[in-house]
């Protein structure tokens, strides 16, 4: 995927603990809303996807690479059954 980068992985390092950090701050702050809180939720699985990309490249090692894409599906598929099950809530609660 990157094997020339020329970007160092203490910078990627970084911007994954930033994500991180704004996916608990975005948890913390909304906690009555939980489309909010799904984001949030995508924001921290991101931020690990980073990470393992990160460490996979930096140790030639495509191991990381197919783990974050496993990983990536499996938050996919969360977020759109957590986000279908709060439609058919608010549909219920419409009537």
């Amino acid at each position: 995927m990157w094997t020339n980068s020329s970007i160092s992985i203490v910078y990627l390092l970084f911007l994954g603990a930033i994500l991180f950090c704004i996916g608990i701050w975005g948890i913390s702050i909304n906690r009555d809303r939980p489309i909010s809180i799904f984001i949030a939720l995508q924001i921290i699985f991101l931020s690990i996807i980073l990470n393992l990309l990160s460490f996979s490249v930096a140790h030639k090692d495509f191991d990381g690479q197919v783990f974050a894409i496993f990983t990536f599906v499996i938050t996919v598929v969360e977020f759109v059954i957590g986000i279908s099950i709060l439609f058919i809530f608010y549909k219920g609660s419409q009537k």
